[in-house]
């Protein structure tokens, strides 16, 4: 998968991430429902099997653990910061 970002409303798309997931994420790989990144080429991404990695340039990081949330029916939909340090993950842990 390919996770992009623009800074001129969609005129141009810079790179943030290409990886083949299996190579990162193994072989059951989720499906990726949100992504939240910052503009300093960082951020997350996360979807099904309560999957939440951090993504940079250089590639996806290993799997964010969350307290409290997780489980094989755990999803991930959206994220949303306020600022460098607080955040919110929208999703359902069932």
């Amino acid at each position: 998968f390919t996770a992009r970002y623009t800074q001129d409303g969609g005129q141009t798309w810079q790179v943030i991430t290409t990886t083949t997931p299996n190579t990162v994420l193994g072989s059951n790989v989720p499906q990726l429902n949100g992504c939240y990144l910052k503009a300093n080429g960082t951020g997350f991404i996360g979807g099904t099997n309560a999957h939440v990695s951090s993504v940079s340039a250089a590639g996806v990081a290993t799997s964010v653990s969350l307290s409290g949330f997780g489980g094989s029916n755990a999803v991930v939909n959206a994220f949303e910061f306020t600022d460098a340090n607080r955040g919110v993950l929208v999703g359902v842990n069932n």
